[in-house]
């Protein structure tokens, strides 16, 4: 049975896609929306389709090539590339449902980028395990724990169960609803059970309501912990923790091909995202190795 959360296609949107004021009736967001649902994207993945959808009706009343063009060079002048181009994925997903690929538009060029930065460091992730556990705060000292000890994505780690862990591995419908095998190393499973005790069920509650907690709850509790033990608060956060996964997997043990099942990425090009450098360990390799 598929774990992952899906949303009801007749439901409200939730508060921050909801309209300001309505739509042109030309726009067929209703039946778009349950196109999607259909097709068994993520509520994630829907609500950024309809949500580039949306930018674009809200400035136009009538789908149309030139105004097409005109929405993507308003675009250009007031947000990043990388915005832009999610308007514009929004927009091709809203053609596909129409049967218009031909209308589709082209996503801006980004420049790559060679080096990997804001990605917390061995050093830091060491230090602020090291800080939760002294401090008693072994909900958070498990939570960094098991992001950096089994590189899951965020929507992964929130189905981790008490079960799967005692079992050592757990069988999970991540990105894009595939079903991938995240494994509990032995030594976390060792020092984790204890404080699992006889719990079960979803491993991640809420103190206070006893409710599953969201991403936006697990990111705002790691920038407070950031900022209470002197961390960079821009390296702290959920995926940070899974590139270190793969850069300390790879230095360990030097398959690509296994991280990347581990990873679960269908293709090497993706895993290798994840081994770049950043600019203070460029800076640092150049130092040492050029010295003529």
């Amino acid at each position: 049975m598929e774990e992952n959360r899906r949303l009801d296609p007749n439901a409200p949107l939730r508060s921050k896609y909801r309209e300001k004021k309505p739509f042109p009736t030309a726009y067929k967001r209703a039946a778009f929306r349950r196109w999607m649902y259909d097709r068994n994207l993520s509520e994630n993945t829907i609500d950024g389709y309809l949500y580039g959808a949306d930018a674009f009706f809200r400035q136009f009343e009538k789908l149309s090539q030139n105004a097409l063009r005109k929405f993507v060079e308003r675009l250009m002048n007031d947000v990043s590339v990388k915005t832009v181009n999610q308007r514009i994925s929004g927009l091709n997903k809203y053609l596909e449902f129409l049967g218009k690929k031909e209308w589709r538009v082209k996503s801006l060029k980004v420049q790559k980028s060679y080096a990997l930065d804001n990605v917390i460091t061995v050093e830091d992730y060491e230090y602020l395990k090291e800080r939760c556990k002294a401090d008693g705060n072994l909900r958070w000292y498990f939570m960094i724990r098991f992001l950096g000890a089994t590189g899951a994505r965020i929507s992964e780690f929130l189905k981790f169960t008490c079960e799967g862990v005692r079992q050592g591995y757990l069988d999970l419908y991540g990105k894009g609803a595939k079903r991938r095998r995240i494994f509990i190393p032995q030594a976390l499973r060792d020092e984790a059970l204890p404080w699992i005790g006889e719990r079960r069920g979803l491993l991640w509650l809420s103190e206070r309501s006893r409710e599953p907690i969201t991403s936006r709850g697990v990111s705002a509790g790691l920038k407070k912990l950031a900022d209470k033990y002197g961390v960079d608060r821009e390296c702290v956060h959920p995926h940070s923790f899974r590139h270190l996964f793969a850069k300390r997997f790879l230095a360990a043990c030097n398959d690509i091909c296994l991280l990347a099942d581990l990873m679960g990425h269908e293709s090497l090009e993706t895993t290798r995202l994840y081994l770049r450098k950043s600019t203070a360990e460029q800076r640092a390799i150049v130092d040492d190795s050029v010295t003529w």
